[in-house]
């Protein structure tokens, strides 16, 4: 799949997460810029958070995202033989068997859990 977010869609998932836009100062430069900062006080600026390839977005999904999703839904990831990954989230609702919400396959596991979730975000 590999499609990259609008900006917009990227601002509306890191806000869900509670992080907060507006100026900031990341890695102790000494120029600030327009950006978020997340609920434990660390700051990136917007363009950071807009690469899907870097590590530390992964690390912000599964620290932020994921932990608000699992309060609702149960989490999935699968590698397929082909380098891809497939993220699924499945609504629990009260005790009944999970049902599937969203399902999104990329070769990146960030772009996948960020797919993913932005459709759960839509029905939140």
């Amino acid at each position: 799949m590999n499609i990259k977010p609008t900006d917009e869609q990227v601002k509306e998932l890191w806000e869900w997460c509670g992080a907060k836009f507006g100026l900031v100062s990341s890695g102790g430069a000494w120029t600030t810029g327009k950006g978020f900062t997340f609920p434990d006080g660390s700051q990136y600026y917007f363009q950071e958070l807009l690469n899907f390839k870097d590590v530390r977005i992964l690390g912000l999904l599964f620290k932020y995202a994921v932990p608000r999703l699992v309060k609702s839904h149960e989490l999935r990831i699968v590698t397929e033989s082909t380098g891809s990954y497939i993220v699924g989230l499945f609504f629990r609702p009260n005790s009944d068997a999970p049902v599937l919400e969203s399902s999104r396959m990329d070769k990146d596991i960030a772009l996948a859990l960020f797919w993913a979730t932005s459709e759960v975000m839509q029905n939140d």
